[in-house]
């Protein structure tokens, strides 16, 4: 079944949330322009980051599933995986090794997937502050590094269990949740400028060409933390929150 909400949508109740509850910070989110950037987050990260002592960040490549309640043609080897009905979303490469490379880096690095894909069960998640309680978090380190050019899933139970990366299937060591008992215990890392500018070469040069113009055109005139912050909300979909 197809999701009933969009990943933007699922990304804006799950960044509010979280930052609600962990007084954190929104670094970058997706598809804002490099010249909107301050003006819709409302405040300039560098002299945050150099003034309020964040102690660490969390990064988070949101993921909206979709489900399968039968066995049918080509999902035989995601139901069995389960015994029964999933959720499942894609997976692409370079992106993962991405998230991969930052969670050994800097960790606190997951995907982030509701445990439902209705419009009423978001809807219900957001009025009763229950929508980082209720998503998976998983983190990419537990499955390696992608190497192969196959087509890729992560999949689920109904429950966030059993999370597991396809084709060749990868189990994840962890099964996280945003908020509750489930939550993972974030590694403490001050955040500063010269941490920030680590990744800068790195994320250029992994710029395919398929966005090598954001790239460029990321690098042109900005900082480190605004190239980052383009590149990782731009061209990587990932969130960035900071926290204290």
């Amino acid at each position: 079944m197809n999701p009933g909400f969009s990943e933007r949508t699922f990304e804006f109740c799950l960044n509010a949330e979280y930052c609600q509850i962990n007084s954190g910070i929104l670094a970058t989110h997706p598809h804002i322009p490099p010249q909107n950037q301050e003006k819709d987050l409302g405040y300039d990260v560098e002299f945050l980051i150099r003034t309020e002592g964040f102690t660490k960040s969390v990064f988070f490549q949101h993921k909206v599933p979709y489900s399968a309640e039968q066995r049918a043609g080509r999902n035989t080897s995601f139901f069995n995986a389960h015994s029964g009905p999933y959720f499942r979303f894609g997976v692409d490469r370079n992106e993962h090794n991405l998230l991969y490379d930052l969670s050994i880096r800097w960790g606190n690095t997951y995907y982030c997937s509701p445990c439902y894909n209705g419009r009423a069960e978001l809807d219900q998640a957001y009025r009763t502050v229950m929508v980082a309680q209720r998503s998976l978090l998983l983190d990419p380190t537990d499955v390696g590094r992608i190497t192969d050019d196959e087509r890729h899933n992560i999949t689920y139970n109904p429950s966030g269990d059993s999370p597991t990366l396809h084709s060749e299937p990868r189990s994840f060591e962890h099964s996280f949740r945003g908020a509750g008992e489930r939550a993972p215990s974030l590694k403490l890392l001050p955040v500063t400028l010269d941490m920030v500018s680590e990744p800068v070469e790195e994320l250029s040069h992994r710029a395919d060409m398929a966005v090598q113009h954001d790239a460029e055109d990321a690098r042109l005139n900005q900082t480190d933390v605004q190239f980052v912050q383009v590149m990782l909300g731009r061209v990587y979909r990932t969130s960035w929150i900071l926290l204290q």
